[in-house]
């Protein structure tokens, strides 16, 4: 019914011009003259837009706007037609007649035609280009995803605007996107370097990887807990602002640990820091354990140290005075819904037997008696002049009985090597 009405009031303006246009048919030097063509303008969609058209010598004819694509008559000469409250009419001198369209619509994306009623009628058309910046499908984009290591996921995003927005993604920390990895999952020891621990595996391999993906699907093979991370979709047209949404992707995975040193050694009063790495998703309780296998909480002798990174955790134990019974096995303990692991490290005595007399670094050659394992040995260490000691190696004997007195002795190690003097 709307197009019927409208193309009837095409045929009565069309009506209303052809009782004017008699008299001036034969005279084809006094007919109106188109001054310019009617521009072509692009607007951003919510802007104003106003289209010109400049007739000469229009004397008695009628001017005309006509929206082309809808068929809709929207003002005839001074007078506003259509009821669309947007559009008006601006005019001047009589050769001048401006549509202006208020608050642009994609609606009112088409060609304008203005016409003359001419017989032949005369017309000249300019096009609407009406823009609009890129906006989320929210529906047809993914959310926050949750996935276990080696799964495969897809996220996908949509985007509506004109032009037709492209699609790329990139992860929020600008570290490359690894599209498929091979059947390995990364462990501590790769990431981290050398070392051992209780559950590591191989590291890693990428089969491919970009620093960003076009396109509005993104496909993920064999997912590990590297790419966990926070991945953005980002849509963009060339009209401002571009947007973007943010897709949060977890990797599940049991706990894993790492042991930088696993054996350490320690004199009785000693302070001693022992050291745990561990991974799990979701996180992980932590813990030690004593050589007797209880779990250790801070007190006078303990302090446990945790420093949280994502979904890594860096373990340390601060023991503040070494005892007899701290010789032994501790453990780093993780623990979440999938699984849990350990890392064990040993503390050893490590004490050097040696006669407190310090006088003996003012002699070239000296006897000193020492114990290992109990037994008394004796040596011959050729010893360097008190005047060299900055320039030569120091090595600290820590006495067991007098236990404040540090000993300094320079080895010739042609003679002695270090290991005698440790345990």
């Amino acid at each position: 019914m709307m197009a019927l009405h409208s193309r009837h009031k095409i045929i009565l303006v069309v009506a209303a011009f052809t009782t004017l246009r008699g008299v001036y048919s034969q005279e084809d030097d006094g007919l109106p003259q188109f001054l310019e063509q009617v521009p072509n303008i692009t607007v951003t969609v919510g802007r104003d837009a106003l289209l010109s058209c400049t007739v000469e010598k229009l004397k008695n004819f009628k001017v005309a706007w006509v929206q082309v694509d809808t068929q809709t008559i929207l003002t005839i000469h001074k007078q506003v037609i259509t009821r669309n409250p947007r559009i008006s009419l601006l005019h001047d001198d009589h050769r001048s007649w401006h549509l202006q369209l208020k608050n642009v619509q994609e609606s009112d994306r088409g060609w304008y035609m203005c016409q003359v009623n001419t017989d032949p009628m005369r017309s000249r058309q300019g096009f609407v280009d009406v823009v609009v910046p890129p906006d989320i499908i929210d529906k047809e984009t993914s959310g926050d995803q949750t996935v276990r290591e080696g799964q495969d996921v897809t996220l996908t995003c949509r985007a509506k605007g004109h032009p037709e927005p492209t699609i790329v993604w990139r992860r929020e920390d600008n570290a490359e996107i690894v599209l498929e990895n091979d059947n390995r999952v990364p462990s501590l020891r790769g990431i981290g370097g050398a070392g051992a621990g209780s559950s590591g595996s191989s590291k890693s391999q990428s089969q491919g990887s970009a620093l960003q993906v076009e396109g509005d699907t993104l496909v993920l093979k064999k997912v590990n807990r590297l790419q966990m991370g926070s991945y953005l979709c980002i849509a963009s047209n060339g009209i401002p602002p571009s947007i973007s949404k943010r897709a949060n992707l977890k990797v599940q995975f049991p706990p894993v640990a790492w042991v930088p040193q696993q054996l350490e050694g320690a004199y009785i009063g000693q302070e001693l820091t022992i050291e745990c790495h561990t991974e799990a998703y979701p996180k992980s309780i932590n813990y030690w354990t004593n050589t007797k296998g209880d779990m250790i909480v801070a007190d006078s002798r303990y302090t446990p140290i945790v420093a949280e990174q994502s979904y890594m955790v860096y373990m340390k134990l601060r023991i503040h005075s070494v005892q007899k019974d701290d010789f032994g096995h501790f453990r780093c303990i993780a623990k979440n819904s999938l699984g849990e692991t350990d890392g064990s490290i040993k503390i050893y005595d490590r004490q050097i037997y040696c006669p407190p007399d310090p006088l003996l670094l003012l002699y070239y050659k000296a006897i000193i008696i020492w114990q290992i394992i109990g037994r008394p040995k004796t040596a011959n260490i050729n010893l360097y002049k008190t005047v060299n000691l900055q320039d030569q190696l120091e090595t600290e004997i820590f006495i067991n009985e007098w236990r404040s007195t540090r000993v300094n002795i320079l080895c010739d190690f042609q003679a002695l090597t270090l290991s005698l003097l440790t345990c």
